[in-house]
């Protein structure tokens, strides 16, 4: 794996300047700029491959700024892997503001109080493709998620007689039992590194797994695929 290109995109300087330092001290990173709005991130987001994104910021905030990026990506061709991926950096815990950052197509969303290790394992597992939610405020997401049938906005069927919501769930897409195994460790959070020790399997037969799973449940990330799970009733 090559370089990973990071964007700082904080207003507070002093904070911007320890996440900067932090980040490129990083023998496997380097940071391409550090910026104070969410104009000028979405301006050189282009050349990064993360992008670490505040949430209050002047000018443009980084839950706009998040889906400008998003959408810039979609619309200029980037495919789902060269696309620059968005980590929310931030101290509020608000509910609207960690559902606002996911819905506008945050790959991740840490808090500021999480340690530096933590943060540097998030950008490195986004840029794999993988997701990041912070435990500490997982519970609010899946408490304004509630259950619906896959690919519709109508709520899931009640269970029949012959099984749960999630049992047809599970069988109208098909998914194997080794596919239902690593969607349960993706929704506790788990890397494709640490499902590969669980199930002693190579770490490219879970990306393999992981890969179907987004495709079958239309998901664009980790993070929409665990989304994705609890509206289905499938934590």
């Amino acid at each position: 794996m090559g370089v990973i290109r990071v964007l700082v995109a904080e207003d507070q300087a002093l904070i911007r300047q320890s996440f900067a330092q932090l980040i490129d001290a990083h023998p496997q990173m380097k940071v391409i700029g550090a910026v104070g709005d969410g104009a000028e991130a979405v301006r050189l987001a282009s050349g990064a491959d993360v992008v670490v994104m505040d949430i209050r910021m002047p000018v443009m905030d980084g839950i706009e700024a998040t889906r400008q990026i998003v959408r810039g990506a979609s619309s200029g061709g980037a495919t789902h892997a060269s696309a620059p991926k968005v980590l929310v950096l931030t101290t509020f815990r608000e509910e609207n503001l960690v559902l606002g950052a996911l819905e506008a197509g945050a790959a991740g969303f840490l808090l500021k109080d999480s340690n530096p290790r933590e943060l540097l394992s998030a950008i490195m597992r986004i840029h794999r493709g993988e997701g990041v939610i912070d435990p500490k405020v997982t519970p609010m997401v899946l408490r304004h998620i509630s259950p619906r049938a896959p690919h519709s906005g109508q709520p899931a069927r009640a269970s029949s007689a012959s099984g749960s919501s999630s049992d047809a769930i599970h069988s109208a897409l098909q998914f194997t039992p080794r596919e239902q195994e690593i969607l349960d460790l993706v929704c506790q959070g788990l890397s494709n590194d640490e499902i590969a020790r669980r199930l002693v399997v190579a770490t490219t037969t879970v990306k393999t797994h992981v890969k179907a799973l987004l495709t079958k449940t239309g998901s664009r990330s980790r993070v929409d695929l665990v989304i994705w799970a609890a509206k289905n009733g499938m934590l």
